[in-house]
């Protein structure tokens, strides 16, 4: 294979090449060995240097697709817990005296949650992700033209994430998250719920910020940064 056929099946080769002065327009016709010969490199160095390139992507691949699938069984967990505590609330209030008032507000703050849960995981599942698996796609060779900046969708996300946990803060402080014995069944219920829930969000909001969100922009700022040097 020629040069620039192997930087068009392989993109990544490209940074290998020009380390070597092979991406040159004198040699870039040229087929692999015949090149290494014309630049004076060792062919067997080059093939290691791509070698291990290409063992780095396939375990960053690997990665970053466990990494969405847990973002995405994460979905799941919280549409379902939302769900779940969202039946047993009314039934809590309705059977509960001593820690009514307390599940009342409760209920007020947990449809706050509710509304901005609905919408962060629309925004991660319809614009996010799309985004950043063309991106991937992309970095490996595939045409992806992106449509957007990332920076204003990631921005809105954190800030989402710091809204999430200050209401879980507020939901917390009032149910205590504990069992009460003289508390009713459907009441001790939504605390076991919540505190689920707290912790799968936790779990969320780790893997966004500190995995998919980092990743999502540096994808996109080698995207810049390749289609400048062209």
């Amino acid at each position: 294979m020629t040069i620039c056929e192997i930087i068009r099946v392989a993109p990544s080769s490209k940074d290998v090449f020009r380390k070597y002065g092979l991406d040159q327009i004198h040699v870039y016709q040229l087929e692999f060995e015949d090149a290494c010969a014309r630049c004076d490199v060792s062919p067997h160095l080059v093939k290691s240097e791509l070698v291990d390139i290409h063992t780095a992507e396939k375990r960053m691949t690997e990665t970053l697709n466990q990494v969405v699938q847990n973002i995405l069984s994460l979905h799941s967990i919280v549409k379902a817990i939302v769900s779940d505590i969202r039946a047993v609330l009314p039934i809590a209030i309705a059977s509960e005296e001593v820690y009514q008032d307390e599940l009342l507000i409760t209920k007020t703050k947990f449809q706050m949650l509710q509304e901005q849960l609905e919408m962060h995981l629309y925004t991660e599942e319809m614009v996010l992700f799309p985004e950043f698996i063309g991106l991937w796609s992309k970095k490996n060779g595939n045409h992806y033209a992106p449509s957007f900046f990332l920076a204003y969708p990631v921005e809105s996300l954190e800030s989402e994430h710091e809204s999430v946990k200050l209401i879980l803060s507020e939901i917390r402080q009032l149910s205590r998250y504990r069992t009460l014995q003289n508390a009713s069944e459907p009441y001790q219920q939504v605390c076991k719920h919540l505190n689920v829930l707290e912790k799968k969000l936790n779990d969320l909001i780790h893997l966004e910020s500190n995995l998919l969100f980092p990743e999502a922009l540096a994808l996109e700022k080698d995207f810049y940064d390749d289609a400048a040097r062209k």
